[in-house]
């Protein structure tokens, strides 16, 4: 059953409950991010929200992991992407965002289409 508002009658939304890890699980959380858990898997495991993932990561200290393309890697993107195939074609081949992409693109001078639909 909704709450509803005393003098309206108007049903109310339950206010957000607040997940605080304990001190025993930062510790696990920490050992987990260090060992390699995505952002997703440990919002998941313990049941916080991603952007609480990074606050979390930011609070213990632990270095931030950005997913980067490799030398060879932005090459041989520059062929698939001028071969034909979208920006996330190529991030999804890479496991990347497509923004990660066209950032390592035109860092390399690749030229990126508009999209479909966009105006000219």
């Amino acid at each position: 059953m909704v709450p509803t508002d005393p003098v309206g009658g108007v049903p109310r939304t339950k206010k957000q409950v607040q997940k605080r890890l304990t001190a025993r699980e930062l510790e696990a959380f920490s050992t987990a991010y260090r060992a390699g858990s995505s952002i997703r898997e440990l919002a998941q495991f313990f049941k916080i929200n991603r952007t609480t993932v990074h606050a979390h990561v930011d609070t213990l200290g632990l270095p931030r992991r950005y997913p980067r393309l490799t030398l060879a890697d932005v090459e041989e993107a520059a062929e698939l992407y001028q071969s034909g195939r979208s920006l996330i074609a190529v991030a999804e081949h890479f496991g990347v965002a497509g923004d990660t992409v066209a950032l390592a693109l035109r860092g390399a001078g690749v030229e990126i289409r508009k999209r479909k639909g966009s105006p000219s």
